[in-house]
């Protein structure tokens, strides 16, 4: 084994978005010390339609925050580069020989592609084409293996008219993790070679260790009493629904903390001044939280934290949610508040959650089996990911 050997993470690290940097960092961790000697590098590349999107929403006005997200983005940025070991060499742009020459001649033993919705097939203005980079092509060298890949958000129509194109190129996998059962049944339906393992496995960030930080100081600074009750929302947009929980929570004199996205109905944003390792600690301080975030689910999880989610834009069906997906995992459906514009109604989702909050205890034993099961299931899956690379460096 040769310390030049390199595993490249390719995946969306470079947004503003919490959950995309923390299960970058736990992956790109989980292999250093799985693989000793090779070095692990994240891919430092993001699609042009989505690092255009990242670089105009900064611009975005904020009544109540000025520069709200121009202050995110560096916040992350800085995040970022203090602690994700990069590949910044990387070719700029989208050309895809280019890519695969780069990690042909950077001795690039494996790839590992996903941990987010990079498969996700859509002719949304902020969606890159297809094929694109993360679906990879023969001209890479290296092992291809896919680490909790998801589709979420694809057009059922397009995939069924692309399905010929995904087959071609999953066949060229060694190794297919999805995140959830959506991406499953695509992988299924397209006919990829069964001899290819497929497997459903959780998401980087349950291999994420806690840790303690300065967000207590932060959140007293912000005037955030936490001897009083306090309801964390992940919410982005749904002005009707934010009020409706407003007028409700204060009611009972809580005080309402937005963690990610800038939400105006809340008495406090944080998401321009907590880095996502602060922002995976503060859950801990909510009394309650509401999310339709997949990973601020995966956080209240780890946190114990009573929550209840639901999702950010409509789905035909339950089996196109990764959050539902995910609850159903680990028998907590309880904490599912339904499809977006069809069963998230406001008056049912308060209800729901004072019955939750009040009953909670109820539920630690299964979060604790599942987190339990989660870890183990990753690290299974880190080895086999082992497996697959070092018996082709042997080969």
């Amino acid at each position: 084994m040769k310390s030049s050997n390199k595993i490249g993470i390719l995946t969306y690290h470079n947004v503003t978005n919490n959950g995309a940097v923390v299960q970058a960092y736990s992956l790109s961790q989980a292999l250093t010390r799985e693989f000793g000697e090779y070095q692990v590098k994240i891919l430092d590349y993001l699609p042009k339609t989505v690092r255009r999107h990242e670089f105009l929403k900064m611009f975005k006005p904020c009544k109540r925050v000025p520069l709200f997200y121009a202050k995110r983005y560096w916040l992350f940025r800085k995040f970022s580069e203090a602690n994700l070991t990069m590949e910044k060499e990387l070719p700029r742009g989208e050309d895809i020989d280019r890519f695969a020459a780069f990690l042909n001649k950077n001795q690039y033993q494996a790839l590992v592609v996903g941990s987010d919705n990079i498969w996700r097939i859509s002719d949304g203005r902020n969606s890159p084409g297809f094929p694109n980079i993360y679906w990879l092509t023969e001209q890479i060298k290296g092992r291809k293996i896919a680490y909790a890949a998801s589709a979420y958000g694809s057009k059922p129509t397009l995939v069924k008219n692309h399905k010929d194109t995904i087959q071609r190129h999953l066949d060229l996998f060694d190794l297919i993790g999805v995140r959830d059962e959506f991406t499953y049944s695509m992988v299924k339906d397209a006919g990829v070679n069964t001899n290819i393992p497929l497997r459903i496995v959780p998401d980087p960030t349950f291999l994420y260790t806690l840790q303690e930080t300065d967000v207590r100081a932060k959140l007293s600074k912000e005037r955030i009493d936490l001897d009083k009750p306090i309801l964390g929302i992940l919410i982005y947009g749904r002005a009707e629904l934010s009020s409706a929980i407003r007028e409700h929570y204060k009611s009972q004199g809580y005080q309402i903390v937005a963690l990610g996205m800038y939400n105006p109905y809340a008495d406090v944003n944080l998401g321009h001044i907590l880095d996502p390792f602060e922002w995976a600690d503060a859950f801990k301080y909510l009394t309650f939280c509401i999310s339709d975030r997949f990973h601020g689910t995966i956080f209240c999880l780890k946190n114990k934290t009573p929550f209840i989610s639901f999702e950010p834009r409509v789905v035909d069906s339950l089996k196109e949610s990764k959050i539902y997906s995910l609850l159903k995992s680990i028998d907590l459906t309880d904490c599912y508040a339904g499809r977006e514009g069809r069963d998230c109604q406001a008056d049912l989702l308060l209800e729901r959650s004072a019955g939750l909050l009040e009953g909670w205890s109820n539920y630690i034993q299964r979060i604790e089996d599942g987190l339990e099961r989660m870890q183990r299931e990753s690290l299974e899956y880190i080895r086999e990911i082992k497996g697959v690379v070092t018996n082709a460096s042997n080969s």
